[in-house]
Parts: structure tokens; sequence; C-alpha cells
């Protein structure tokens, strides 16, 4: 006799975690694709450590673009290679077992009319790879400001994967991505979020259940990244982002909660409880102001990559080398880049 199970699971709303995923690295590394995209010209700073300024951008790569879409079989793409990277010790498009990228990413990822992907190991953190890295790479810089409208990534152990995806189906999402740094924070946190809309009357981080006013911090009402940093103690945190613009309320994620500290998880993993405390009001004062915002070109004293970790005079990564790419690797040592692969339905192209 033949039995059959059926378990039934639950859709997961636009960025609610599954199975661990997305992690916090994971968000992170797509939040500053998304930064670099809606503000291309704001990151000098972090360009010169990379060796290279806006004068070596194309006319299209400092020209502002959508924050690209959180899509959970893309981001499964890149994080699969990423992982088989840091067990096996290389840097490269292909898979250890010699599946090239295309393939690969095809066997996650339905419905793509065009793909691409950049790889990277050695860099400090997230940022340093987006802005310094890859920014600063004539093919990688080409993918992160290309016409695509999905991303996947791939964050651990200093090795960094973004997968590129373009597909007509994708839903549009006011909120791209939210996250937080640092990833453990202690005393206080900056949460960001990456919108596209008709401009917000309300923009919230709700922590623990209370409302704090987000700001722009890059790009514009329209389209930018968003923050506010807040002081926290010891415990449990937990987060979203609330959105009220002419289309509606949106949040992020849509229906839990990211966080960190000693939570009753229902996703530890991903630092994940699927359930949103309701917003109980504005904390006392003022919403944060432009002089309240990091970054920027000329600002760096709230910059990200702006720790000892990030420190080009002893960082104690391996000598500089780039793989297939004509770029060298600037002012900032320690770093291997693989060359941006980008693939349509109708051509595979070697970024160069």
């Amino acid at each position: 006799m033949l039995f059959l199970s059926v378990v039934t699971v639950a859709a997961a709303g636009y960025g609610d975690a599954a199975g661990g995923y997305p992690t916090i690295a994971e968000r992170s590394l797509h939040l500053w694709t998304d930064a670099a995209r809606v503000d291309p010209e704001a990151f000098a700073a972090e360009y010169a450590r990379g060796g290279c300024s806006t004068s070596d951008f194309a006319t299209s790569e400092r020209t502002p673009k959508s924050p690209l879409l959180y899509n959970a079989d893309l981001n499964e793409a890149a994080r699969f290679h990423t992982d088989d990277m840091v067990t096996h010790g290389f840097l490269d498009h292909d898979s250890w077992d010699g599946t090239d990228f295309g393939t690969r990413v095809d066997r996650y990822y339905d419905g793509w009319s065009g793909i691409g992907e950049n790889v990277a190991q050695g860099y400090a953190d997230n940022f340093e790879a987006v802005m310094s890295g890859w920014m600063c790479s004539d093919g990688h810089r080409s993918n992160i400001m290309g016409d695509y409208n999905e991303l996947g990534t791939g964050s651990d152990a200093r090795y960094y994967t973004q997968d590129f995806g373009l597909r007509g189906s994708a839903a549009p999402q006011a909120v791209a991505m939210a996250t937080h740094e640092p990833f453990t924070p202690s005393g206080s946190a900056t949460v960001y979020a990456s919108y596209e809309g008709p401009g917000a009357s309300e923009f919230d981080l709700v922590l623990d259940g209370t409302s704090h006013a987000m700001g722009v911090a890059w790009g514009a009402e329209d389209r930018g990244i968003f923050e506010v940093s807040v002081s926290v103690g010891e415990g449990c945190h937990t987060y979203y982002v609330r959105v009220v613009d002419p289309d509606g309320e949106h949040r992020f994620p849509e229906t839990g909660s990211y966080g960190w500290g000693d939570c009753a998880w229902d996703d530890a993993g991903a630092g994940w409880i699927a359930s949103q405390e309701a917003a109980t009001g504005e904390p006392p004062g003022d919403p944060p102001g432009p002089d309240d915002w990091g970054g920027g070109s000329d600002d760096t004293t709230d910059d990200p990559s702006d720790t000892a970790a990030s420190d080009t005079g002893d960082t104690g990564l391996p000598e500089i080398k780039l793989v297939g790419c004509s770029t060298s690797g600037g002012a900032v040592g320690g770093w291997l880049l693989a060359a941006g692969l980008v693939v349509s339905r109708r051509r595979l192209r070697r970024a160069r």
C-alpha cells in the first residue's frame, strides 16, 4: 500500500526568511549593492581607496538605477557558489565540479532573460567588496549598474558572490531590502532600507514595537537608501521597516521581523521571527536630518568601511591578484576578483 504524506508550507511574504536565509551577511551585501545603484557618485572616498574615481565610469554607470529586488532562488544560487568557493578554496565563476556559471544559475532561477555574476575574495566586509572592489573594476561595475531587476547574494568567510537577474515577471516592491549594522550591535545599531516609489509620507523603523523615523542617507526620497541609528541595550531586539506612500503601506520583511540578541527565533539562522509588533508611537526627538546621516562623497566620519578591519595598512589578506580582469587592485591590498560574467538567452560574454 502506498502512503502519501502531504505537508503544507505557508507562502512566505517578500523578504521573509526561510530555512535560515537570507542571512544578515547576505542582506548586507544586497543593501550595499543597492546603495551603489541609487547613488553611484556618492562614494568617491571609497572608490579612491579602490584606486578609481567616477571619471572612470561610463555615463550610464554614473546614472542612478533602481534598487534590485530580492529573489530567494537567485540568492540560493549565489549562496551555493560562495559556499563552494569557501569549501574548496578557489575563486572562479565555474563551480568546483566544472559546472559553468550559466548552467548553475539556471538550475535555481527560472524565467530569466539575462543573468550576470560578480565574485570576489579577501575584502574586509561587504561594503568594501562592493565600493572599493567591484565598483572599481569595469566588468563588475557594469554588472552592478546594469539593467537587471533582481539580485541574489552569497557572503561568507570573505568570499562574495552577486548573481544578477532580469525577469519580466518580477513583482515590484517599494522596500527592496533592509538590514542592520553592525551584525551584532552593542550600544547602538543602524538600520538601512532601499526604497523606490512616489515618495513616502511615513518611513519608519519599528524596533521592539517603537517607531523611529528614517531619513534619506543616499539617493533621493523617491529612490534611495534610508537609515536611522538607535541606541540599544542587551537582550532581544526585533524590527521591520514600515513605509506609507501614495501606493499604500509596505513592509520589509512583509510578515515577520529580523533582529539580534537572545530572542526566541522562529528561524535562528536568519535571525527572524514570524510576527511583527504593532508600533506604539514615535520616540521623543526630531526625525533625522541631513547633518545626522553618514556617507556621501566627502563625509567618511560615519563610513561603514572606516574600521580597523578595513585599514589598508594592515589587512593581513593575500597579495593583490585579479583573475581574468584587466584592471588592477589599486590602493587597497588583499583582494581577488574574478571577471564579471553576463549571460543572456542570446549570448555569453566575459567582461574584461
